[in-house]
């Protein structure tokens, strides 16, 4: 096993249609969290906690709890799945995300 850190800044674009209403966030954020690598043959499990908020204040924090898996091919190359509960704080019922796809190590 193998702890590790996360964090992030960067930006944003994003229009969210939903029913009768829209809204749309264009801002920069940032990014803090901690995970563990747990390796399994194969593959890789990474659980993580990460919390997330915008520069603006508009109070769109988002704690999101996770799990993933990756399986590396060769030395630069995997491919990966994820699963996250995300908790829109103040804003929104708490949602989840599923991510497929590849990543590369440079």
């Amino acid at each position: 096993m193998k702890p590790f850190a996360i964090a992030g800044l960067g930006y944003t674009f994003e229009a969210v249609s939903a029913g009768p209403g829209s809204d749309t966030n264009d801002s920069g954020l940032w990014n803090l969290g901690v995970g563990v690598e747990i390796p399994a043959g194969p593959l890789v499990f990474t659980p993580k906690i990460t919390v997330r908020d915008y520069f603006k204040g508009n109070e769109n924090r988002e704690v999101r709890d996770g799990v993933g898996a990756s399986r590396w091919f060769r030395a630069g190359a995997s491919v990966y799945a994820e699963v996250a509960k995300i908790d829109l704080q103040g804003n929104a019922p708490t949602v989840w995300a599923y991510d497929l796809g590849l990543r590369f190590k440079f």
